[in-house]
């Protein structure tokens, strides 16, 4: 097939040079567009109808993290794709570059940007379909970005044994989860086969993008209690918990949800609504992890974590998205990781529980409001 830009993407495109791609039947160039002078990469890839679908909803992933595509056209029975091109390396290149190694707090900053991005795909219907080290960006700037989301063939040879034939919110998940895999550091206590079992044991049983970051979060407690358990040194548990820097509080946080607002919105149309937090206990309340249950129920971008005082309080806030939603009642639950032990919270080990609250909201047609 050639690999010559069409006249009518000519217009659009100037000083396209082609690109290698891993498919034989897909072609892509970069250039400039004319229009913004921003630079793009044009992608040409076949034309199916379940692309069409992939591509539509993933026009409306919009999230810092998540280089922009701009749009898509049908030329010659092929689909050809727009998005902008973001300076750094893909974050194979970039971790061959310092060796192959990161640290726990490394893998973090590299993963946690994804999952936000990736939350962001699952809540507009859509989802990535070809997650890798190739289209994964380390930006100048030392961020991560997804690139080419929607636009990976999932049926593709070297996707395919994640992917199969379809793209989903769960296959995006199990790449994530041999992502995190990969690169899990491999010195210190993860150069211990006992720990490198157990920590690869509970990212492959992750069934939730909260659930990695989860995992994440606690991975230097979780290698630690496995060295305990193998007869190694004492376990983050039987030591004081706390921020570095702070001072060692008795007694315990304890946590108290409401929702704030009651929530009507206009179906097709968006909206916010406020969880209150309270911290009725006798010391600091940490909030590291806020998930949803439901796709149209999305967190908004607030500093991690939350610290409550004693008899303090504080709000989350959360976006509703009432796009795809028939009028009628809704209930999601929220799901908090924090240090605040009782009541029905499940115990995460290394100091930390898991919270549940739920919140509603009710969507009405325009004629009723």
């Amino acid at each position: 097939m050639s690999d010559v830009l069409p006249a009518f993407l000519v217009k659009q495109i100037e000083n396209a040079g082609v690109m290698a791609t891993p498919q034989p039947d897909a072609a892509a160039w970069i250039g400039s567009d004319k229009r913004t002078g921003r630079p793009v990469m044009v992608r040409r890839i076949p034309n199916t109808q379940a692309a069409q679908s992939r591509l539509t909803m993933a026009l409306d992933a919009v999230q810092q993290t998540v280089v922009p595509f701009r749009r898509w056209m049908l030329v010659d029975d092929n689909i050809y794709t727009v998005r902008d091109v973001l300076k750094g390396k893909n974050l194979r290149q970039y971790w061959m570059g310092v060796g192959g190694r990161a640290d726990t707090e490394t893998l973090r900053r590299w993963i946690v940007p994804l999952l936000d991005g990736l939350a962001t795909f699952h809540a507009v219907g859509a989802a990535h379909g070809g997650l890798s080290l190739d289209n994964l960006i380390v930006g100048d700037d030392l961020r991560m970005y997804i690139t080419d989301g929607g636009i990976c063939d999932p049926a593709a040879a070297h996707h395919a044994s994640v992917y199969g034939a379809g793209a989903g919110s769960t296959s995006d998940i199990a790449a994530v989860t041999k992502l995190v895999i990969a690169l899990l550091p491999k010195s210190g206590p993860f150069a211990s086969p006992v720990v490198r079992a157990r920590v690869e044991g509970l990212v492959l049983r992750c069934e939730t993008l909260a659930a990695i970051r989860e995992v994440l979060e606690g991975l230097d407690g979780i290698a630690m209690d496995s060295i305990t358990k193998a007869g190694g040194q004492p376990s983050l548990g039987d030591m004081k918990s706390g921020l570095p820097g702070t001072r060692v509080e008795k007694g315990h946080p304890q946590l108290v949800c409401d929702q704030l607002d009651r929530c009507t919105i206009v179906s097709g149309s968006g909206g916010e609504l406020n969880l209150s937090i309270r911290n009725t206990g006798e010391a600091t309340l940490l909030i590291r992890v806020i998930a949803t249950q439901h796709p149209w129920l999305n967190v908004r971008q607030i500093p991690l974590p939350i610290v409550i005082a004693p008899n303090g309080t504080g709000r989350i806030p959360f976006v509703v998205s009432a796009a795809r939603l028939a009028p009628g009642d809704y209930r999601s639950q929220v799901f908090l990781s924090t240090n605040a032990p009782g009541g029905q919270a499940e115990n995460l080990a290394s100091g930390w529980y898991r919270h549940t609250a739920a919140v509603t909201a009710r969507i009405i047609n325009a004629a009723y409001r």
